[in-house]
């Protein structure tokens, strides 16, 4: 059985720095590996934060609740908005509709508490637990908020148009839904991923060596992964594009023309999302830059004097974006990263690759009690390697700014 994701409490600001929750690093027999390095939701709880929303506001999904607070993650999809809040509960707002169907996604399962991760699809809504289950609800007319009976030990969860992924401890991925073109159909032997996305019709998953696999419609070319993309540390998927976040801070994008086209000089990002037709980027100084579809509703204008932003998503036409006042810290927004193979499964330890990724412009970042093997780049924030020595290792990261 994998073993439980336990959230850990969020530690106290030191000056100039955010340090990242400290969770568990497994390393038996020299061929198993499972590293969680910091999880999500122990983003900067120190002050308050704010949720700004922009594009279409026909169905609501741009009108924020009024006295929202205590938010520490946010999701967009369809046509409505989720946000997870410190004490692990979840907010909604938006359109309810499904077929025909009234009050589904936005109504938010009674007594749902303990919530680590929250995404958004076209219809339906997904929460990850912190023992590992998921719940979900809103729009069910392929099975699409069916959470397969008996899944546990699940690090992330992902929404499509009418798909759900769960990422297990063991790097493998699960999927329900509606499954045409593939959307839902794994490839075989897919294994050692960190992190997965989901888009209208297609899905994806970056792998701990930094590339990236996407299955499902390829009729624009979103599930075409470029040749030799790798280093990559976060991905996103679309309706009809793909977006990929390297090491260094650049974006590379495939799919659709218009929306694949990434801002000449875009640099120093650190985190992606991506709509039906657009695309947006979140920088390490805390601003929002956007491209793709902005017709009259604005999908990619970003509101005038939208600076320290903490986290981003991005909706159908609609994009949100959490802003914090963190005193100038920097916050870590990196996904968690893991690596589980079986013993037996190869002669070596399988690699490791993770940046660490913070808002707030650090200058310098740390890693505490890595696994031998496991070596940082204090510069970049890079950590590569291959766990050389099996036990149990407690592992903080941290990140730096001039501030």
């Amino acid at each position: 059985m994998d073993p439980p994701v336990k959230l850990p409490a969020c530690r106290p600001f030191r000056c100039g720095t955010e340090e990242g929750p400290r969770l568990p690093v497994w390393h038996a027999a020299g061929l198993r590996l499972l590293a969680i390095l910091l999880l999500l939701t122990c983003i900067h709880t120190a002050s308050a934060q704010t949720v700004h929303s922009w594009g279409n506001e026909f169905w609501g999904q741009t009108d924020v609740p009024a006295g929202l607070t205590g938010v520490i993650a946010i999701a967009a999809g369809g046509v409505h908005t989720l946000a997870l809040k410190a004490d692990g509960t979840v907010t909604s707002w938006g359109y309810d509709t499904d077929n025909g169907q009234d009050d589904i996604q936005t109504k938010v399962p009674s007594g749902l508490s303990n919530v680590v991760a929250i995404a958004v699809g076209g219809a339906h809504s997904l929460a990850l637990k912190a023992d590992g289950t998921v719940v979900a609800w809103g729009g069910n007319s392929y099975g699409q908020s069916r959470v397969p009976s008996g899944l546990t030990g699940v690090v992330a969860i992902a929404a499509g148009g009418k798909q759900s992924l769960a990422l297990k401890a063991d790097g493998t991925v699960v999927t329900w839904g509606y499954n045409d073109g593939s959307r839902s159909s794994v490839p075989t032997g897919l294994s050692g991923v960190v992190a997965i996305a989901a888009g209208v019709v297609h899905a994806m998953a970056l792998k701990a060596d930094g590339t990236v696999t996407a299955w499902g419609t390829n009729n624009d070319g979103q599930t075409s992964v470029p040749p030799g993309l790798n280093d990559v540390v976060a991905i996103a998927a679309a309706g009809q594009h793909s977006l990929a976040l390297k090491a260094d801070g650049t974006v590379a994008s495939w799919g659709l023309y218009k929306q694949s086209t990434v801002p000449s000089g875009l640099t120093s990002v650190v985190a992606i999302e991506a709509g039906a037709y657009h695309s947006l980027a979140l920088k390490a100084d805390g601003t929002v830059v956007t491209w793709g579809g902005n017709d009259l509703i604005g999908t990619s204008k970003v509101p005038a004097g939208l600076t320290g932003a903490v986290a981003i998503a991005a909706g159908e036409y609609f994009s949100v974006a959490l802003v914090g006042g963190s005193g100038g810290k920097p916050v870590i927004t990196s996904s968690p990263r893991w690596i589980t193979e079986a013993a037996g499964a190869r002669a070596e330890s399988p690699k490791f690759f993770q940046r660490i990724i913070a808002s707030g412009s650090p200058v310098s970042y740390g890693a505490t009690g890595l696994p031998p093997g496991l070596t940082l780049n204090p510069a970049t924030g890079v950590i590569t390697g291959a766990a050389t020595q099996m036990g149990t290792y407690t592992v903080a990261l941290s990140a730096t700014n001039s501030s």
